[in-house]
């Protein structure tokens, strides 16, 4: 039996639904055409031969070939504006009953990770145990004759403050909280880099240091990352003269996506030509595993014996800066790993290079490096003596 009001509430289900199902007709019978939105291209009609996988794919092809679908995503982020106001977009994440938005948007379009600030609020380990579990590591590993540098990357709100919009979530928690962490960070190691006075110069240049609509760092902040770490671990390698002006970098935004906007971001790009290096070699096992062997006549061309590159997706945006300077480098991803790779490599390297990113490292987020980790990292380096 129908209550009173309920044939008034289900009034807008039954028409949007009439919407998604005949809209795609209606609008092709009026001469509308859907435009491929995301790079890619749009999605065949479904067959039935596909089974259940029918309605998938039904699903997607009535998304990607209803007409007004652009204007669509366009009138959804007016509504979230009008409605929540400049700078809130729709939260995925609800810690203590607050609902933190999982991109910032600030001043001249520029986007922030929202992970910037909720981790920074919302601590998982005190700022003076993670920085020693850090200082543990690279201890360990330069005791038992490893050339080390730990890299913390800095948040893109860290480093392109000036795009940051006037009110947001977490400001003034996240400031504190990533403040003790620099102070105890920086100088406490010699093995730990710094890379925010470098990333603030490049991000003075024409490209800036990040790009506008990505949580990651432009060409010109992967060279910084790389030169850094190549004059720490072997002095004298890098060769400036070898990175030259390439053709401009373009990059979909991952940070806009979110938001459901197609923005590509367009900056300059970078070659590192070494007409002195050879690539001998390079392998590549799943997603997050890279080997590279290079050679060269030159013995100071190179950063020589093994090095393992431990990082996050920073690292891997960057191979292509850091790449050439190494006669043997494996990278992994250590939050895609299994730490028993990650350890092994470790052990196995003359060299270990690890970057973590800021919003991970600032709220105490070791992922794969707890005490554990560290104890058999202990052990194995001394069996490998």
């Amino acid at each position: 039996m129908t209550r009173p009001g309920q044939h008034r509430r289900l009034l807008p289900v039954v028409v949007a639904g009439g919407v998604f199902v005949f809209g795609p007709l209606v609008a092709g019978l009026a001469g509308a055409r859907a435009t491929a939105l995301e790079n890619r291209p749009l999605a065949d009609r479904p067959s039935l031969s596909a089974g259940w996988k029918v309605f998938d794919e039904a699903s997607l092809w009535v998304s990607d070939h209803l007409p007004v679908r652009t204007a669509a995503v366009q009138a959804r982020s007016e509504v979230v504006r009008g409605v929540f106001g400049d700078h809130a977009v729709e939260p995925t994440r609800v810690v203590d009953g607050v609902a933190w938005p999982s991109v910032v948007e600030g001043r001249d379009r520029w986007l922030y990770a929202g992970g910037d600030f909720v981790n920074a609020c919302h601590p998982q380990l005190g700022v003076e145990e993670t920085v020693e579990r850090l200082e543990r590591m690279t201890t360990l590993l330069r005791e038992h004759g490893r050339t080390v540098a730990v890299v913390v990357v800095p948040d893109k709100s860290t480093v392109v403050d000036d795009g940051l919009p006037a009110r947001y979530l977490g400001r003034a928690c996240a400031a504190e909280r990533k403040d003790a962490f620099w102070s105890a960070y920086t100088g406490r190691d010699p093995d730990f880099l710094d890379l925010r006075p470098a990333l603030e110069e490049a991000d003075a240049g024409p490209g800036r240091a990040y790009l506008r609509s990505d949580s990651h760092w432009t060409p010109a902040g992967a060279l910084v990352y790389a030169r850094a770490v190549v004059d720490h671990v072997a002095p004298g390698t890098w060769e400036q003269s070898e990175v030259r002006a390439g053709a401009p970098f373009r990059k979909q935004g991952d940070l806009a996506s979110v938001l459901l906007e197609d923005r590509v971001d367009e900056v300059p790009g970078w070659d590192v030509v070494r007409p002195e290096v050879r690539l001998d070699s390079e392998s590549r096992s799943g997603d997050f595993t890279f080997r590279t062997q290079q050679s060269s006549d030159d013995p100071g061309a190179l950063v020589r014996g093994r090095t393992a590159i431990i990082g996050d997706s920073f690292t891997f945006n960057s191979r292509a800066a850091w790449t050439p300077w190494f006669e043997r480098s494996t990278t992994r991803h250590w939050v895609k790993t299994e730490p028993d790779l990650v350890l092994h490599e470790m052990v196995e390297s003359d060299t270990v290079v690890l970057e973590l990113v800021e919003r991970d490292i600032a709220t105490g987020d070791l992922g794969v490096f707890d005490e554990a980790f560290v104890d058999r990292l202990e052990a194995g380096l001394r069996a490998a003596d």
